[in-house]
C-alpha cells in the first residue's frame, strides 16, 4: 500500500498539507465492479485513485484505464453538468471521495493539486484509446501511489443517490 504523500497529485506537499488533504476527503475501499459515475448521470464527486484500476468507458467503450494517482469526476463537479464517461472497478480498490465543497476547499488551499488536474482532465480530452493507465500515459512525471482508512462498498450499479449514501454524503 502507498501513501497519500506518494501519490503524484500530492507528493511535493507537506506533511501538514498532506493531512488536512486526508481529513477532507474520505477513504473508501471498494469491490471490483463498483460503479463510481455514469456517463450522462449527474455527479457531485471527485475520486482519487489510491490502489487499484478501473475502467474509464465513454458511450460503452473502453477508453483507458485509471490508476494509483489518477483523479476522475471532476469535469462534473466543477461544470456541473452530467458525467461524462462511465467508471468501474477492474479490481478492488482504496479510493478518496472528495464531494464539491470538499473539492473546491482542496482546490483553493492547494493550486498545485489543481494544476495537475488540469493536466490530467486535458489529457483525457484527448484520449483515443489508451492501455496502461492515465499514469502511465502521461509518463515519468506523473508516477502512481496510494493511501489509507477502510469501508467497504460491494459492487453495484445504483443510482447516484444510493452511491453517494454509499459513500456517507447522502
Amino acid at each position: 500500500m502507498q501513501t497519500v504523500g506518494e501519490l503524484p497529485l500530492f507528493a511535493d506537499h507537506t506533511p501538514r498539507e498532506r493531512a488536512r488533504i486526508v481529513d477532507l476527503a474520505r477513504t473508501l475501499r471498494v469491490a471490483e465492479g463498483t460503479v463510481f459515475t455514469v456517463e450522462g448521470e449527474p455527479g457531485s464527486e471527485v475520486f482519487v485513485v489510491v490502489s487499484g484500476t478501473a475502467r474509464y468507458e465513454r458511450d460503452g467503450r473502453c477508453v483507458a484505464i485509471f490508476g494509483p494517482g489518477d483523479s476522475f469526476g471532476e469535469v462534473a463537479v466543477l461544470d456541473r453538468g452530467p458525467r461524462t464517461a462511465t467508471v468501474v472497478a477492474e479490481s478492488p480498490m482504496e479510493v478518496m471521495v472528495f464531494d464539491r465543497l470538499e473539492f473546491e476547499v482542496l482546490l483553493e488551499s492547494s493550486p498545485k493539486v489543481g494544476r495537475r488536474m488540469l493536466s490530467s482532465m486535458a489529457a483525457q480530452m484527448r484520449w483515443p484509446r489508451r492501455t496502461g493507465t492515465l499514469t502511465e500515459a502521461q509518463g515519468p512525471a506523473h508516477e502512481p501511489a496510494p493511501g489509507t482508512q477502510e469501508d467497504v462498498v460491494s459492487a453495484r450499479s445504483d443510482p447516484t443517490a444510493e452511491r453517494r449514501r454509499q459513500w456517507g454524503y447522502g
